[in-house]
């Protein structure tokens, strides 16, 4: 896959706490990740070490210029961290820089909730058949293994309303170490009923990868259109994830509509 983000390399791993009196950056929940805007750049650091930068929605290709003309906040942010205690030499951080490779694995710490919960296995057989098999069919693929789940769960737990099912949901993603999920609804004026919006924290197949302009978690999405058509026993629903780390988030939001026929 092709990823959307330079790289950046510091000597070792930060500390957190130095990390949090630097005032450009903002803490990302509790991931080991700091976030810092500037204009249409974005610059996450991870307590592992790793430094990122990509303009959401855009190619690397169309990040070079954007970095050529924020050089000057990116030696800012680096100066910024020095002055907080962190032996850092702002010139090598900065020469390490290079278009970032598509890797399955997370920096350390990106999944605090499940510690002990490897996902790298996970991410293997996600991810390694898009070097050799188009990616509509594999996304697809995965849809419908989520969607068989989520037909499987709706049909097993017999939810009376959509807050039991949500619950299910919920604890089916955190049960299965593939995220921590929250749910609320909002109104949709092209559908009669409301729409349900699931924030996921802690993607298993998302949490951490690069910025490549496009989601990651088909199965999650595939799992809430099964269990939302089992539930509501229409097909005309459509499930979309609208934020992920794959299209430069700290988080993964899905929204599900069902739509008139």
């Amino acid at each position: 896959m092709e990823t959307a983000c330079y790289q950046y390399a510091f000597s070792k791993a930060l500390d957190p706490k130095k990390l949090d009196k630097v005032g450009q950056l903002k803490r990302v929940g509790k991931l080991g990740v700091w976030e810092a805007k500037y204009g249409d750049l974005v610059v996450h650091v991870f307590q592992s070490g790793e430094m990122r930068a990509f303009v959401p929605g855009e190619a690397a290709e169309k990040l070079q210029p954007v970095l050529l003309s924020g050089g000057v906040k990116l030696i800012e942010l680096l100066q910024a961290i020095k002055k907080a205690g962190h032996a850092v030499d702002e010139q090598e951080v900065l020469s390490s820089g290079q278009k970032m490779a598509f890797t399955y694995l997370s920096p350390e710490g990106i999944r605090p909730s499940f510690d002990g919960v490897s996902v790298d296995l996970l991410r293997e057989v996600s991810f390694a058949p898009f070097e050799i098999a188009q990616a509509f069919q594999l996304e697809r693929n995965f849809m419908q293994a989520g969607e068989n789940a989520g037909r499987r769960l709706e049909k097993e737990l017999a939810p009376k309303n959509m807050k039991e099912l949500n619950a299910a949901l919920a604890g089916f993603l955190k049960g299965q170490g593939i995220g921590l999920a929250s749910f609320t609804e909002a109104p949709e004026p092209r559908s009669t009923y409301p729409a349900q919006v699931m924030a996921l924290e802690e993607s298993a197949f998302a949490a951490g990868m690069p910025m490549i302009n496009k989601p990651y978690c088909h199965f999650v999405r595939g799992l809430l259109r099964g269990a939302y058509v089992a539930f509501y026993e229409l097909e005309n629903i459509d499930v979309k994830e609208e934020e992920c780390w794959g299209l430069g988030n700290d988080h993964c939001v899905f929204r599900a509509v069902v739509f008139p026929k």
